[in-house]
């Protein structure tokens, strides 16, 4: 164990004395659970095991942000489009909770602004709260005055990756490779939603 030495010392410091004080930002929550005050000092148990653990090597998408807790931060992209089904569907809406990996996804017939609104409205909203959190890339679709009133309404900061950089969004990038590998399987048995 080692003194922790952050910023946020005294942040962390006072969390730890008053936990059931609600306000205190999501980052200092997370860094207290790693710490706790021994003979008037703050000592933190964490372990970095890139430094402890010599074989184990630093991921290149280190800056990589993942949601602190549930329903904290959406991943949101779009895939297709796909030959046309006998619903006219051509998309699929993918919305990825980051701190469970859970995916939400819708079928549409087209990428519109409109269609993120409602989906994010009816899906996401409804169904889980507002979110702290959204990351997109730099779609037409999300990058509207629809989606962007919408958002600032229920208050959700809303963030884009860099341009052509889809591994910003790595986690619902990851899960357009699933569900597109396992509907090249499918196709050639009926063409159906």
């Amino acid at each position: 164990m080692e003194l922790f030495y952050e910023p946020d010392l005294s942040l962390i410091f006072s969390f730890l004395q008053h936990p059931w004080d609600q306000n205190y930002p999501s980052r200092v929550k997370m860094q207290a659970k790693c710490c706790f005050i021994q003979s008037g000092n703050l000592i933190s148990n964490y372990v970095n095991p890139v430094k402890h653990l010599p074989w184990i090597k630093k991921s290149p998408y280190q800056h990589h942000v993942v949601g602190a807790s549930l329903f904290e931060q959406f991943s949101i992209d779009y895939i297709g489009p796909f030959p046309e089904t006998s619903r006219g569907n051509k998309y699929i809406l993918l919305c990825v909770e980051n701190f469970t990996r859970w995916p939400i996804a819708c079928v549409s017939n087209d990428n519109e602004a409109v269609t993120t609104a409602k989906f994010l409205y009816s899906d996401l909203f409804c169904r889980s709260g507002p979110p702290t959190h959204l990351l997109s890339d730099n779609g037409s679709h999300f990058l509207n005055n629809v989606v962007s009133q919408f958002l600032t309404i229920i208050k959700t900061n809303h963030k884009t990756t860099s341009a052509y950089c889809p591994e910003c969004n790595g986690m619902a990038e990851k899960i357009n490779g699933v569900i597109v590998g396992s509907l090249k399987r499918m196709v050639h048995e009926n063409n159906e939603d």
